[in-house]
């Protein structure tokens, strides 16, 4: 069976954990995924992929030793729930 996260299209079996992404965009953090994860092209931007314990302890050593780094999410404020909000709410007056 398949599922949808706002933005992000799973597939039970395959790509289950399903909070991940959304508190990525969220919280403005990098998302880091195997390399085998599906994720939508308006997050490859924000994503770090591994295929190895090495390659993923090099990444998770890297956010440690340069605690300021945060990819530009900027493109994601649209899906805030903030933003979500002031859309719905322009849509409902717009068609009372």
């Amino acid at each position: 069976p398949n599922t949808s996260y706002g933005i992000h299209n799973e597939k039970y079996g395959y790509s289950t954990e399903s909070g991940n992404i959304a508190d990525a965009v969220r919280y403005g953090l990098p998302l880091v995924i195997p390399d085998f994860y599906p994720v939508s092209e308006a997050l490859e931007h924000m994503t770090f992929r591994f295929s190895t314990a090495s390659e993923l302890a090099d990444q998770l050593l890297y956010f440690m030793e340069h605690p300021g780094f945060l990819p530009d999410h900027n493109v994601l404020k649209m899906y805030q729930s903030s933003e979500v909000s002031k859309y719905i709410e322009s849509v409902w007056n717009k068609n009372p």
